[in-house]
């Protein structure tokens, strides 16, 4: 909280972090649902932590990937249910909230503790080449632009004024590096004129801001009059069509410049699998439900002892089934094909990212 930024908070108050967080969102069915399967989850990495068999350890690794996957699912609950009940003047978290979305911290019994969780917790943001160090700062940020809300910045970092002065030197920095090695790359080709290729940079660097907060929905595109939204407009088409003869032109000169890739050698293939015997009934492994308490309570488990190195918060890793739900593409407009498109762009975008990083390093 605001007036806390700076303060101790009492960390055994609010070390049972994924409790308090059942409690006091009772009465929201989604936020509370999940957060009572957390603790579930919870319980259940304390007891098999120390197991050493193999099924206790598959199971292990099963509850642990189901918890990293509960952890967004939880995240998310929170913030909407925030936004439901508001949407507040500015997003704020609670202390056992950021213990939990920052750091990912259940209980000391389920997860291992950290001595220093309530130092790092008002440490202050530091302004680098990544914009942030604090998960929940990140979603304040992003609530304030999509809503048009006051944000007074990274708790206990600098303002969101200096962070915007600093990345715009850094950008008009990157843009002017970017001319210079298009300029050194396109001189000695005959792959694209200088005109044509200023105006395709001019189009990239003054269509940049319009492109993003169009596509983010921000308040002053959402609340812009018909003079500037065919501006805006204008300015998001000519930066499309500029990104995409970026790329094609960057795909052509890729060509030009390297050798065409040698055949790859056909992989082996993989060994079938044994045919069943005809009669035999095969082998299915148990199903396991992560969500299910496992016999024995974790109150026996003795609690893992503090360790000097701070935990990061869960990492997710879905599996083939869960990661469906995930990375779908947001971006549903249709693009054209240019010609002669490289069949692995993802390939291709990496290689002329290379050549450009060579002509840097000169």
């Amino acid at each position: 909280m605001p007036g806390n930024r700076n303060k101790s908070i009492g960390f055994k108050k609010y070390d049972n972090a994924i409790k308090w967080i059942t409690e006091n969102w009772k009465d929201n069915k989604s936020v509370a649902a999940l957060a009572s399967q957390m603790e579930v989850l919870g319980r259940n990495m304390a007891a098999l932590r120390s197991a050493s068999d193999t099924e206790s350890r598959k199971k292990a690794r099963i509850v642990w990937q189901k918890a990293a996957q509960q952890y967004w699912d939880l995240v998310w609950a929170i913030v909407e249910a925030k936004i439901d009940a508001g949407p507040p003047e500015e997003l704020e978290f609670s202390d056992a909230e950021r213990l939990f979305i920052d750091f990912g911290h259940l209980y000391s019994e389920y997860t291992t503790p950290n001595p220093s969780f309530e130092e790092q917790i008002t440490q202050p943001s530091a302004v680098d080449m990544y914009q942030y160090n604090r998960l929940t700062d990140s979603l304040k940020d992003n609530y304030s632009l999509i809503f048009g809300k006051p944000y007074s910045g990274p708790a206990g970092g600098v303002t969101l004024e200096e962070k915007l002065k600093r990345f715009n030197r850094e950008l008009n920095a990157s843009q002017a590096r970017r001319r210079m090695a298009m300029n050194t790359l396109f001189n000695a080709t005959d792959i694209i004129e200088k005109p044509e290729l200023d105006g395709m940079l001019k189009n990239l660097e003054e269509g940049l801001r319009d492109a993003i907060e169009t596509d983010m929905r921000t308040k002053r595109i959402r609340e812009a009059d018909n003079t500037a939204r065919n501006i805006i407009k204008e300015n998001c088409r000519n930066y499309e069509m500029s990104e995409r003869s970026f790329w094609y032109t960057m795909d052509n000169l890729e060509k030009k410049l390297t050798k065409p890739d040698e055949p790859e050698t056909p992989a082996a293939a993989a060994p079938e699998e044994t045919a069943p015997v005809p009669g035999e009934p095969s082998k299915q492994p148990d199903a396991f439900d992560p969500f299910a308490e496992i016999a024995g309570s974790a109150a026996n488990v003795p609690a893992p002892k503090p360790s000097a190195e701070a935990p990061a918060p869960m990492q997710t890793e879905p599996s083939d089934a869960d990661g469906a739900d995930y990375g779908d593409s947001i971006d549903d407009q249709p693009t054209a094909d240019a010609p002669q498109q490289a069949a692995d762009q993802g390939e291709a975008l990496d290689q002329s990212l290379k050549i450009i990083q060579n002509v840097l390093s000169l």
